[in-house]
């Protein structure tokens, strides 16, 4: 009785009695007895002992072994994909949990709005150990194929961001995922370093399932950018390929390979004469993710952290050889049951390894502030800064961030905030130069989406040339 949580020396109450009864079907079906039945509950009160026995008339059925499935609703996706999806063989004594992994695995193609698999209601083939192979139904429903979705950012000093995307979920019938994206951003930007200032980028994924095995994805990516922020300008063009695999549901190990060409423009000196760099990279990133959090764009409870090594060859250009390492953890408690205070905290760290600052491209280096970073500073104005109070860049990084996540209504919230950091020109971060720090409040609108964000940030630690204040828009928390 102690899996149905009825104890001798327990209180005899009805509720429990019904619960054990209710849990006698589900323990059957997990031992491959899909068909139990529970056909009788007695009960003998003992009014002198003042106890009461509890006994359930059970029907267990044929034991239930897996067989044939059929799908229906596949659309234009290779049934051979959602075949390789099923984690049993035809056979096999039938497993609820296995029934719930299909449908979660074959959800993860994002092919489909609805995915059921079910018993079918048929007795089965007979076996000559009396039990019944029985067919199984997979019912699926289709998503929309093709889908565009645009976004909106905006931070006081950087100006105004937007993105459009373009995407096919089933690019070439096995589940392939691509997308096209372009961007615009730097619009109404403070400070203009050459051209136009904008920064325009244009680039396209493509996500492959089950790449030689099920549960391993094959990313493959390209980018052209062209980007002026207030520590350079960039025109680059990348190729990526990279591997996914999870290692359990929670823990995510990537390896790959990029090729990146790059011409970036800087004041190297300080006099106002930019000093162009060509620079051609290959990288070897590897990393690993773990997220257990109930929400991708609004958390409740949860961690995430994340771990990468970069190795940088240069086989030709300016830049030398060098490693970039990164680190990051956050963490989400639900103060209460309705979840409507909840805190959050994150940290950041970084380091760039082999080769002096020179000798690192100023897009690889570490820049910190702006609404994704410590609010309160423009962006990338934390850390060095040249004579001309323009960020340089460092070597290593460290941030980090406390909020309390307010939700008044069912669509507004306010969010306190706090965040540190700082840029070094050292390989690894320099505490005795000390943290800046910035505090203040935001506004979330939630929608179907994900929230809105507005936050207004002020600098604790304001120097000559920073702002009085921030103020930063855009989709989803801050972290």
């Amino acid at each position: 009785m102690s899996k149905l949580h009825l104890k001798p020396g327990d209180p005899a109450r009805g509720p429990a009695v019904r619960d054990a009864e209710a849990a006698v079907v589900p323990l059957m079906a997990a031992r491959g007895y899909a068909w139990a039945k529970v056909g009788q509950r007695d009960l003998a009160v003992d009014v002198q002992a003042h106890t009461m026995a509890v006994a359930f008339t059970l029907d267990p059925g044929p034991l239930v072994r897996f067989g044939p499935t059929t799908f229906t609703g596949l659309g234009r996706l290779d049934p051979d994909v959602a075949y390789g999806r099923l984690p049993w063989k035809e056979g096999d004594v039938y497993d609820p949990a296995k029934v719930d992994k299909a449908r979660n695995k074959l959800t993860d193609l994002g092919v489909f709005s609805q995915v059921r698999v079910v018993l079918d209601d048929v007795p089965g083939a007979a076996q000559p150990d009396g039990s019944r192979e029985v067919p199984m139904l997979g019912q699926m429903e289709e998503r929309p194929r093709h889908f565009i979705n645009t976004g909106l950012n905006y931070g006081t000093t950087d100006g105004a961001a937007a993105t459009a995307t373009w995407g096919d979920r089933n690019f070439l019938g096995g589940a392939e995922a691509l997308t096209v994206t372009g961007s615009i951003g730097g619009i109404a930007r403070k400070k203009f370093r050459d051209s136009d200032g904008l920064d325009y980028s244009l680039g396209t994924t493509l996500k492959k399932p089950d790449f030689l095995e099920t549960d391993t994805t094959l990313n493959l990516s390209a980018l052209a950018v062209s980007e002026h922020p207030e520590a350079y300008s960039r025109d680059a063009l990348t190729l990526g390929a990279i591997v996914t695999h999870p290692l359990t549901p929670h823990l995510t190990a990537s390896a790959g390979v990029t090729l990146e060409q790059s011409s970036i423009r800087q004041d190297l000196t300080g006099d106002g004469v930019l000093t162009t760099t060509d620079n051609t990279l290959v990288g070897l990133p590897v990393a690993l993710k773990f997220d257990n959090t109930d929400n991708l764009l609004n958390p409740t409870q949860g961690y995430r952290w994340n771990a990468g090594l970069t190795p940088y060859l240069s086989p030709l250009g300016d830049s030398g050889t060098f490693v970039i390492g990164n680190a990051g953890a956050s963490g989400y408690w639900a103060v209460d049951d309705a979840k409507a205070y909840v805190i959050a905290a994150r940290v950041n760290l970084g380091a760039v390894y082999g080769g002096s600052l020179a000798q690192v491209p100023a897009d690889k280096r570490f820049f910190a502030g702006g609404g994704g970073s410590v609010r309160g500073y423009a962006y990338q104005k934390v850390g060095p800064l040249d004579v001309n109070n323009d960020p340089t860049g460092g070597r290593s990084l460290i941030e980090t961030s406390a909020e309390l996540r307010i939700r008044l209504t069912d669509t507004i919230g306010l969010v306190p905030f706090i965040d540190g950091g700082n840029v070094f020109e050292s390989a690894y971060p320099d505490l005795s130069q000390g943290m800046r720090w910035g505090a203040g409040l935001g506004v979330r609108y939630f929608t179907s989406f994900g929230p809105l964000r507005l936050d207004v940030g002020v600098p604790l630690d304001r120097r000559s040339g920073d702002s009085m204040w921030q103020l930063y828009v855009s989709i989803g928390q801050s972290f």
